[in-house]
């Protein structure tokens, strides 16, 4: 590796709006609404990536290969490897809670850890980060991928581990009230999601939902926690 180039890297490995949108229907037949929302949580998390302060690699669909999430994952990791990083921090597009400072202390973990995971509350994972050590002798095929067992089989697999706080991904309507009504969830995430949630209100079907929806943010906003880092 040369001598001035840094030893950390973030792999934002994920789809692409237009199939993340496809895949996770959060507004139930409304593909304008899930679009949008696909694109505001892509751009977060690469503001979120940026803002560690360590170099970003994007590999989304686009430029994925492979035809198994396993194979896919697997490629990307070893083409950012391959520019001679010692650790690299992978994560999706569909955890908004992730902030840098998550990222930042992966990176810290990995001085003393061969792997640090990040989990969701579904038994999967929302970051993987792993030292060049780990990534070569890791079994990436036999984890099974966009499951419950993800977070288990990580842990079990040998290698010494960190784990960082649990957080929520958003794969659902109901996930927004899930972190919404989390004590912890900073102002700032709150403003974000109350965002998205506005969309809600031209989507006849759920214009109730959109009504305690605003009740919990009003809520939320009186007993916010601490200015957050994205």
């Amino acid at each position: 590796m040369p001598k001035n180039q840094p030893d950390t890297a973030i792999l934002l490995f994920a789809r692409n709006p237009e199939d993340e949108a496809q895949s996770k229907e959060w507004f139930s037949g409304k593909t304008k609404h899930n679009l949008s929302t696909a694109q505001k949580l892509f751009s977060r998390a690469q503001k979120t990536a940026t803002a560690s302060g360590f170099d970003v690699h994007l590999i989304t669909s686009n430029d994925q290969k492979g035809t198994s999430f396993s194979e896919r994952f697997h490629h990307a990791l070893k083409d950012v490897f391959e520019l001679g990083y010692r650790k690299v921090i992978a994560i999706g597009s569909d955890s908004p809670q992730l902030n840098s400072t998550h990222l930042r202390k992966a990176e810290r973990l990995l001085l003393q850890k061969e792997i640090v995971v990040g989990p969701d509350n579904r038994g999967g994972i929302y970051l993987l980060a792993l030292n060049k050590s780990a990534y070569k002798n890791l079994d990436l095929y036999s984890i099974p991928w966009q499951t419950s067992g993800v977070l288990n089989a990580i842990i079990e697999s040998g290698f010494s581990i960190s784990e960082l706080e649990r957080l929520h991904d958003l794969n659902t309507l109901s996930d927004f009230y899930r972190i919404l009504n989390l004590n912890s969830v900073h102002i700032q995430l709150r403003i974000f999601l109350s965002e998205l949630l506005v969309l809600i209100k031209s989507c006849s079907c759920i214009h109730l939902e959109y009504k305690r929806m605003s009740a919990i943010i009003s809520v939320g906003l009186l007993h916010r926690g601490p200015p957050a880092f994205i």
